[in-house]
């Protein structure tokens, strides 16, 4: 309904709260508050004297602000002034000094997304100016959030690629976000690991053959009331699952890692400790694949990689002769000859630790063997249980000599569509629907990046 008048609509909306009629309206323009934000005064500044001075320079302040961390709730040198509606409001961004202080005032930054009513949770409105019954978010039932009795529990999933060397990053962002459950992926622990942060417990399930390759985490507060369930441990399956006790409910949490592909590997139970094993190399570019090259050492060092780069991969790839030659971050490539040797046959354009252009660790999600290549292949691989590492070999190369130039066209439109959404969100944490693996020792050539 559209009222003509301010009078109308006043007496329209008195009258639907008197006979309590379901509706939500608009607060009308005539009565918005006025706001500005100034800069520079300390966040200790009495409000008052906010107040007084600005009433002093003819602004009449209805309400004053002191801005708070978003995270952390730390008070911010930030302070929001709602002034009365008045012909004089926008001369209030010509002051320069409040109190015998510099300040600055700027208008608020405007919101883009639709406004939420935090009262019936449907769009277009606010709790304000909304009659309708309420809608709790946390359980649906006709109550305020406010007044449920059920605990909101914060959990997090996080793909580490080794916890030990990070446990300071993780133990910060646990106490910013108000963690309650941290789920984790491929912790890289061993039977010999120990790792604690204060106030949390830790349940870790590793691999069977204890080597460090996937494993899972969980990192639950202690104050949670819980108990463990069984894991699972299976080669190509690690899962820690515990239950958490609720006021009315039990909550079971899983932490899970497996392999990239959607087809089952046909492998059960445990292995035998050094069991045969493959390790393959190849490189991904924007029309071919290079490789795959197999190893012969059951384990690969800095050497031994180093080796068969330059007597099998550098041939190739010089000929070709990218503009940006991408190294994973795996532990065989930080060495000083690795990265002496790439530096020597291609001077100032590769990307790795060590580098001239530095790259983000852990960032699967942008690395197009890991989001495309690995899976793809063991999709076909593992369609029928295999024999022995001949047959494996033979089935790798069979599935890497599938791969077209369509295929690959398609690989390098994602991967400018990904770092196009990371440049628009300038760096930050975006949520991509992935599932992580070992890389074991793939990397890839980018010759347009």
């Amino acid at each position: 309904m559209n009222c003509h008048t301010p009078d109308t609509y006043r007496k329209l909306v008195r009258y639907m709260r008197e006979k309590n009629i379901i509706h939500h309206t608009y607060q009308l323009k005539e009565n918005r508050a006025f706001r500005i934000v100034t800069k520079h005064q300390h966040f200790s500044t009495d409000l008052q004297e906010i107040e007084q001075e600005l009433n002093k320079e003819g602004h009449k302040v209805r309400n004053i602000i002191n801005a708070r961390s978003r995270m952390t709730k730390v008070p911010l040198n930030l302070f929001f002034v709602d002034s009365e509606p008045a012909s004089n409001n926008k001369e209030i961004y010509k002051l320069a000094k409040l109190q015998n202080k510099t300040i600055w005032g700027k208008p608020p930054r405007k919101t883009k997304g639709i406004p939420q009513c935090m009262r019936c949770q449907q769009y277009g409105h606010t709790r304000s100016y909304c009659n309708k019954p309420y809608v709790c978010v946390k359980c649906g039932g006709s109550h305020s959030t406010q007044s449920c009795s059920i605990k909101f529990i914060r959990i997090a999933l996080w793909n580490a690629n080794g916890l030990l060397q990070q446990k300071n990053e993780l133990g910060t962002f646990l106490q910013h976000n108000f963690i309650d459950i941290m789920l984790i992926s491929e912790t890289h622990f061993t039977d010999r690991s120990y790792f604690n942060i204060r106030k949390y417990l830790t349940y870790s399930t590793n691999h069977p053959d204890t080597r460090a390759g996937g494993e899972t985490a969980i990192l639950i507060k202690r104050a949670i009331n819980l108990y463990e369930l069984p894991n699972y441990i299976l080669n190509h399956l690690q899962a820690t699952v515990i239950k958490v006790k609720m006021t009315q409910y039990e909550l079971t949490v899983a932490a899970v890692y497996c392999p990239w592909g959607s087809e089952n590997p046909h492998e059960y139970g445990k292995m035998a400790r050094h069991s045969p094993k493959v390790n393959v190399w190849c490189a991904l570019m924007h029309d071919r694949v290079i490789g795959p090259f197999f190893f012969a050492e059951q384990t690969v060092t800095s050497v031994i990689y180093l080796d068969m780069l330059q007597n099998l991969a550098f041939p190739q790839i010089e000929a070709l002769q990218p503009e940006i030659t991408f190294q994973k971050d795996a532990p065989p490539h930080w060495s000083t000859i690795f990265g002496d040797a790439l530096e020597k046959h291609f001077p100032g354009r590769w990307i790795g630790r060590g580098s001239q252009i530095s790259w983000p660790p852990r960032s699967p999600d942008i690395t197009p063997l890991d989001f495309f290549l690995w899976g793809y292949v063991k999709d076909i691989v593992y369609k029928t249980q295999v024999r022995d590492t001949d047959q494996l070999k033979t089935r790798l190369r069979d599935a890497i000599t599938t791969v077209d130039v369509g295929m690959l066209s398609r690989t390098w439109q994602e991967i400018e569509y990904r770092l196009d959404i990371l440049r628009a969100t300038n760096g930050a944490h975006v949520q991509l629907y992935y599932v992580t693996i070992d890389t074991k020792l793939f990397e890839f050539i980018s010759p347009t990046m």
